[in-house]
Parts: structure tokens; C-alpha cells; sequence
């Protein structure tokens, strides 16, 4: 009765939880003592219900829709983070990435970088339930340490189709309708993209047909329920063209389910690829030096695009049990360099997928250059080897050939000791003061 007219709400940007809640954080210590177990964590018997009661759930929403309703659409982030992308419910895999390269905990790293998730975190896996109240608990505990995008999947007519409203009904019984609509309901308010260091761009999809500016971005209301306007039709769903020399936007075939591409452009709302020159343009546009986005499986975990100007990254690894993928996070420390950290692909966490994907079958993933790893087809000026930190460069210049001459022009009549150049400025804020950005808090010295 709580939460049956969330829809309706929603849809006059109502909050469905009132601000007068009350922000005791009892559930989300509750969940984060009883899932937070990266080596000892064992999956539950098959038919157990889930750890946690259908009202301890609307509670752990409630509490999360209020710390994600005071976040903006558009964060403004520090480094050092860790990004991950795409976990699906692979809940083995979320916690062999926290044994392996550290965990959001006291008695963990997280006194020394903050973490940030590009969104999907439901669907497709085993433990969809584990990953999002565990991943919701942590932004609850921790609101300027731990940060959460929107994913295509956190929609309730995609979750509704590709296993997470399923899973609910099978491990909570009678309410578990009731709980998929109140996940939903905080879905609504998740932000869509990041800024790292005024320098990196952070998004679940990419920059499709119309996405131009970061103020664009962040002008977006909240709540939006569905995933189907415009906008986010293109900062969830586009994907990079299948190389580095497809030129133009196109439709997405692949997410489309069409043998070619029709002989018409696509029109505003239509799910697209972009290429290498859309991805400069949006660079120097908006002084970008790197966009990181998730929403495909790529065989190495992550991958490079136009050239080096974008990195997919995904961490589920043995994607569905269909492909033999790693799974990876991108460390990005003080400097901005970033460093993938890579997850093998190991049959011992093959439970963690569902054994049946005949009526939804899993997004083949991106196709890559045989034998360079971390690489796309085309994409042959980059590093081949796996792991080696990505250094950013400066966002693409404006090549007009008289601003060229001009400057060529200056530096050869300057003497040889002026040549030099200047160290550059502490990066500032250029868009903090925009509606809809919040700079995350200062840090500690330790930090």
C-alpha cells in the first residue's frame, strides 16, 4: 500500500520517500556486516530465502532513495578512485574483486580512494539481491566515498524482463513485487555520469546522437523512471562504432536485433554507435581528456577507442557462462593515470551466472584485434600489453591551420631557453557552480 502509487509519483517528480526520514543507518551496517565478505562469503543453498526480510529491503530503499535524492545528476568527482563497470549480479566476482585489489571498508582502502560503479548491477547474474543491497548499503554508509551511476538495466521495463523482478518473487516471497518496485523507485534517482579531476568523463553508455555537453547533463531532472527519453537513450544505450575507422553515427544493429544497418540516419531517441570523431568532438568541447563508460563485455575486461580517448571497461568475467572474458576495474590514481587491474576468467565462479539464457540471450561482446589485448579492431597506436597504466593527454586541438601558423610563427622567434613549457596549473572546477554538480568533499591528508 506504501509504494503502490510510486509510478504516479514519479511521473509528477515527487519524491516517494518523504525528506523527514529518518537517516539511522542500522539496515545498511546489517547488510554490510552480513555480505561485506570478499574471502569467507559462500553462496546461500539453492531455494534459501534471501538474508534479509521484504520490510528490512523497503527500509534499506528508503534510507538510499534519500542520500541519492541530495546527489546531483551529474557528479564531480577527486581521484584516487577505482571505476567498475557492468557487474550484473556476478556477486563471486564483486567479491574477488574486493579480495583481490581491496574493499570499500574502515579495514580496507577506504581511507585511500573512493569508488565509483557505472551502473548494472542487477540482471543476467545469480545474486542480484547480494549486489544491490550490498552496493546500497555501502553509498548509504559511505556518501562521499562511494558513488553510483544508472545502468540501462536500472529500469523496471529492462529488470523486468531480464531476471531481477524474477529473482524477487523466487527470495522474497508474496512482497517481492512490492520490493522490485521501491529498488526501482531508487533507481529513478541514481546520477548518470561523473567528472573525475575536471578531466575524466564517466557514463554507463556513451555519447550517442546528442549528448554535447557536461551542462547538458547535468540539467536532466530527476526522478525519471523509465530509461527512454532522449537523453538517456544516448548516456545509456549508445555503444562505440565496432572500430576506430567507422566514421558517423549509425543505428545499433546488434542492440536492435537487425541483420544492417537501414539506409536513413537515426533520429533523436533511436539507440546508436558513435565514432572516433564524436568522441574528439565531446574531448576538446568540453575540455575532457578521457571518457571511461561500461554497458558492453569486452574479452579483456576493458578496452580502448578512438584512439585511447575511450575505455570500456567491464567486471563480471565468463559473461552468462557464454564467453571466456576477464573481468577488470580501472585504477585511477592522483596523477590520472589509469591503471586496469584484471580479473581472470575461472570456471570455480561459474555459479555465479544462471544456467539458462535460451529466451534472453546475453550481448555478444565487442570484437577486438586477434591477439593485442585490450585493443580494438583498428585501434593499432596504443600499448599491447595488458595492465600497463594509460597516461591521459590533453583534449584534441582545434587544428585551424592560421592558429597553427600563428603559433609555429611565435615559438621559432623565441630564444631556445623560452621554448620551455610552463608548469601547468592546479586543475580548477569548471562547471562546480552549475545546477545539478556537486564536488565531492575535500580529503584527508592520509588521502
Amino acid at each position: 500500500e506504501r509504494f503502490g502509487g510510486a509510478e504516479s509519483r514519479l511521473e509528477r517528480r515527487d519524491p516517494v520517500f518523504t525528506r523527514g526520514t529518518s537517516m539511522h543507518t542500522a539496515i545498511a551496517t546489517q547488510v554490510i556486516g552480513t555480505l561485506l565478505k570478499p574471502r569467507q562469503w559462500k553462496p546461500p543453498p539453492p531455494g534459501r530465502m534471501f538474508d534479509f526480510s521484504p520490510h528490512e529491503l523497503v527500509e534499506l530503499c528508503e534510507h538510499a532513495e534519500a542520500v541519492l535524492r541530495d546527489e546531483p545528476t551529474l557528479l564531480e568527482l577527486n581521484a584516487p578512485i577505482k571505476v567498475f563497470g557492468d557487474i550484473h549480479g556476478q556477486y563471486p566476482d564483486l567479491m574477488r574483486l574486493f579480495a583481490e585489489f581491496g574493499q570499500p571498508s574502515q579495514t580496507g582502502d577506504l581511507d585511500l580512494v573512493d569508488y565509483l560503479f557505472l551502473g548494472d548491477y542487477v540482471d543476467r547474474g545469480a545474486y542480484q539481491l547480494e549486489t544491490i543491497c550490498l552496493v546500497l548499503a555501502l553509498k548509504i554508509e559511505h556518501p562521499d566515498r562511494v558513488y553510483l551511476l544508472r545502468g540501462n538495466h536500472e529500469s523496471p521495463e529492462i529488470n523486468e524482463k531480464y531476471g531481477f523482478r524474477d529473482e524477487c518473487l523466487e527470495r522474497l516471497g508474496p512482497m517481492g513485487d512490492t520490493v522490485w518496485r521501491c529498488f526501482n523507485a531508487v533507481f529513478a534517482w541514481m546520477p548518470l555520469a561523473a567528472v573525475i579531476a575536471d578531466k575524466i568523463f564517466c557514463v554507463h553508455g556513451g555519447l550517442g546522437l546528442t549528448i554535447d555537453t557536461l551542462e547538458q547533463v547535468a540539467a536532466i531532472q530527476r526522478p525519471i523512471q523509465k530509461a527512454d527519453t532522449v537523453a538517456l537513450m544516448d548516456l545509456l544505450w549508445s555503444d562505440p562504432a565496432s572500430h576506430d575507422s567507422v566514421r558517423g553515427i549509425s543505428l545499433n544493429v546488434q542492440r536492435l536485433g537487425i541483420d544492417r544497418t537501414p539506409d536513413r540516419p537515426p533520429e533523436p531517441g533511436e539507440c546508436t554507435t558513435f565514432d572516433a570523431d564524436r568522441v574528439n568532438d565531446f574531448c576538446r568541447r568540453n575540455a575532457i581528456h578521457l571518457i571511461i563508460r561500461a554497458h558492453e563485455c569486452v574479452m579483456d575486461g576493458f578496452e580502448r577507442f578512438a584512439p585511447g580517448r575511450l575505455v570500456t571497461v567491464f567486471s563480471a568475467s565468463r559473461y552468462c557462462n557464454t564467453y571466456e572474458n576477464a573481468g577488470a576495474i580501472l585504477l585511477i590514481d592522483r596523477k590520472l593515470t589509469v591503471i586496469p587491474k584484471l580479473l581472470k576468467p575461472s570456471a570455480a565462479t561459474h555459479y555465479g551466472w544462471h544456467d539458462n539464457y535460451d529466451t534472453r540471450p546475453p550481448t555478444p561482446p565487442r570484437h577486438r584485434a586477434l591477439g593485442v589485448p585490450g585493443k580494438g579492431q583498428g585501434d593499432d597506436t596504443l600499448e599491447a600489453d595488458v595492465g600497463q597504466p594509460m597516461r591521459l593527454r590533453n583534449p584534441p586541438a582545434d587544428h585551424s591551420q592560421d592558429s597553427l601558423a600563428t603559433m609555429r610563427n611565435i615559438a621559432q622567434s623565441l630564444p631556445q631557453t623560452q621554448r620551455q613549457r610552463p608548469q601547468s596549473p592546479p586543475a580548477t572546477s569548471r562547471v562546480a557552480s552549475s545546477p545539478g554538480m556537486l564536488r565531492s568533499g575535500s580529503r584527508s591528508p592520509q588521502r
